[in-house]
């Protein structure tokens, strides 16, 4: 095999993926042959008080080791004693109080948008850019050891419109994010870094029919569309949109309907057990990258004990979830649950721990009724994609599906509606926006 010339990096809202172009040949990597998705590394960081840093598989196991480990404030050699007293660079320090030592970051993607500038842990103030590149820093040296070479070159995706870009700053937002992810690149080791559009690179690479397709790309955070049209196998984009849908989303609502009454969120609190669970505690807990934020609030532990007096048992659950380092095996069962309703009617909860085990039935039926609404956003997405390429149904030729909720069986009846079922082709869900990026790598450097 010829020597590699460039990387197409996918990183993606929840898992990410990367292929070595090649001068003759496009190679998606396999990063973990043990695991349901082989060729993802799923896009959670770890960082601790040691300055380790780590992604994916390694950085959930990392942090259900540390998880719950605490440093007081008054034994932390980030405190230094003066005769004035003590004082720190942290800006977490409070004489009497502490932090935890590692934290947990997932859904970054998400943020890129935000107003955020940086997180500050550990006297350490850290950008968005550096938490971003912790995982495409990975897949880069993933990438590297696989192919011997140390290379500079990169492609990487980008959503059409990221979560977080609309209203009337839409504009401003996604350039925000746009240069985060490029700068993300840039310190993961990259020195040329060309930004592609993800639902554009679904059809490089792909042999298609001449006239019109539509790529849709359905992740864990956006939903991204492209029109195509084709003539004499070249092709020609004629529209891009996108919305701020994804499958993150849809796990949050199996938390709403099914958990939020096992862990005591109904409950009613306080010492006169006449008040409501904070709201902000019942958002936050919705989704791993909610969760985080818990982790440092200094109120949490306190709703937790409020929980915890109402109901015992939800508030031990509470306590092994937050506390406990069970919250990456708690939101993969309910992302699990999610996923088997591609193939079942009917699926269970499955979450097991050294304190508890829990299973809940979910229903395809019942989880179609509670996407729906989201799933019109999608559709009408699609529709002025088609209206902006000023074409309809009839005029297209297929539909190529691909992202992990693009196998969610109530979004393929949709677009079997659209266009017919002869039409709507599926692509590996996890890995075709990153074969393209290689496909546009190795084009813009002169081969394929």
């Amino acid at each position: 095999m010829s020597i590699p010339i460039a990387y197409g990096i996918d990183y993606g809202t929840t898992n990410s993926s990367i292929s070595v172009a090649y001068e003759d040949n496009i190679e998606v990597l396999i990063i973990d042959q043990n695991t349901p998705l082989p060729a993802c590394l799923s896009s959670i960081t770890y960082l601790d008080r040691y300055r380790v840093q780590q992604a994916g598989k390694k950085a959930l196991d990392l942090f259900t080791i540390t998880g719950n480990q605490r440093t007081m404030c008054g034994s932390c050699d980030l405190v230094r004693r003066t005769r004035f007293g003590a004082e720190s660079n942290c800006k977490q320090f409070r004489p009497g109080r502490g932090c935890l030592d590692s934290r947990l970051m997932s859904e970054l993607k998400t943020v890129l948008t935000s107003d955020i500038e940086s997180t500050h842990s550990w006297a350490e103030d850290y950008e968005l850019a550096d938490l971003a590149a912790i995982v495409i820093k990975e897949l880069k040296k993933l990438a590297d050891t696989h192919t011997g070479h140390d290379i500079r070159k990169a492609v990487i995706g980008h959503p059409v419109a990221f979560v977080g870009a609309e209203g009337e700053e839409a504009e401003e937002r996604n350039e925000l994010a746009m240069n985060r992810l490029l700068e993300a690149v840039r310190r993961a080791g990259f020195k040329e870094v060309t930004l592609y559009p993800e639902p554009a690179a679904v059809v490089l690479g792909e042999v298609l029919e001449d006239g019109i397709t539509i790529t849709v790309d359905f992740g864990g955070g956006t939903f991204d569309t492209a029109v195509v049209h084709t003539i004499d196998g070249e092709g020609e984009v004629l529209s891009l949109q996108g919305a701020a849908v994804g499958g993150a989303m849809f796990d949050a609502l199996i938390f709403d309907n099914k958990l939020t009454g096992l862990l005591g969120l109904d409950s009613l609190i306080g010492p006169n057990k006449n008040l409501q669970v904070p709201a902000w505690f019942k958002q936050r807990l919705r989704s791993l990258g909610g969760f985080k934020h818990l982790l440092n609030d200094a109120v949490t532990p306190v709703v937790v004990s409020d929980i915890k007096g109402a109901n015992d048992s939800a508030g031990k659950l509470l306590e092994e979830i937050i506390h406990g380092g069970q919250a990456g095996p708690f939101y993969s069962a309910i992302e699990n649950a999610k996923i088997s309703l591609t193939d079942y009617p009917t699926t269970y909860i499955d979450f097991h721990s050294p304190d508890s085990n829990i299973t809940i039935p979910l229903q395809r039926e019942e989880f179609d009724k509670w996407i729906a609404p989201y799933l019109k956003v999608v559709r009408k997405t699609i529709e002025k994609a088609m209206e902006e390429a000023n074409i309809d149904a009839n005029d297209v030729k297929n539909v190529i599906r691909t992202g992990g909720s693009s196998n969610l069986g109530a979004f393929i009846d949709m677009l079997n509606r659209m266009y017919g079922p002869e039409k709507v082709l599926s692509r590996n869900a996890f890995t075709s926006v990153a074969y393209g990026l290689g496909v546009y790598a190795q084009e813009e450097n002169g081969y394929g």
